[in-house]
């Protein structure tokens, strides 16, 4: 629908232009379409490209008459004629099989959707590491809490154990003594 808006738009625009304001060139075409209408005239490529397309006709003297304003029966023909061009009714029209393009938009609606599914899972994903994150940052400083605490009891067990372990020697020594003596 835009492209046959502006289609619509540039084939009046041109129209316009080309009848309104363009003066014309009397003198003959010099082997151009028209007679009025000379190659190097800036509008000359926009008049046939639409003749070429059947959407205006030649003049059958041979005549733009691009100084002429243009009427309003004139300006409907020239934009049913373009409406009929893009709907592919002018006969030797292009056609534009949307099949293809049908097709193409589905497969590419289907990549889509995965890509949204993906997406979904891989939002999950992150939400599951950010809680394990969190998780493991909470025993983490936990353990930091903790360790100066269990350092100072495992060096009071050292300590401990160590003058246990010197009684004993000095009991297992005077034993001996005893019982050598």
């Amino acid at each position: 629908m835009r492209v046959k808006n502006l289609l619509i738009a540039l084939l009046v625009a041109s129209a316009w232009g080309t009848v309104c304001i363009s003066p014309g060139f009397a003198g003959g075409g010099a082997g151009g379409v028209f007679q009025d209408l000379l190659p190097s005239d800036p509008a000359y490529r926009y008049v046939t490209y639409l003749l070429e397309r059947g959407i205006i006709t030649a003049d059958p003297s041979g005549v733009f008459q691009g100084a002429e304003p243009l009427t309003r029966s004139t300006g409907a023909i020239w934009i049913a004629r373009a409406v009929q061009y893009l709907e592919a009714k002018i006969p030797g029209a292009p056609t534009v099989d949307l099949g293809g393009f049908t097709q193409e938009i589905d497969s590419l609606k289907a990549r889509i959707r995965q890509v949204e599914s993906d997406l979904v899972q891989a939002a999950r994903d992150i939400q599951n590491l950010k809680t394990s994150t969190a998780s493991l940052a909470n025993r983490v400083a936990k353990l930091e809490q903790q360790g100066p605490a269990q350092v100072q009891g495992i060096a009071g067990r050292v300590q401990l154990n160590t003058m246990v372990g010197i009684t004993a020697l000095v009991l297992a020594l005077a034993s001996l003594a005893l019982h050598l003596f």
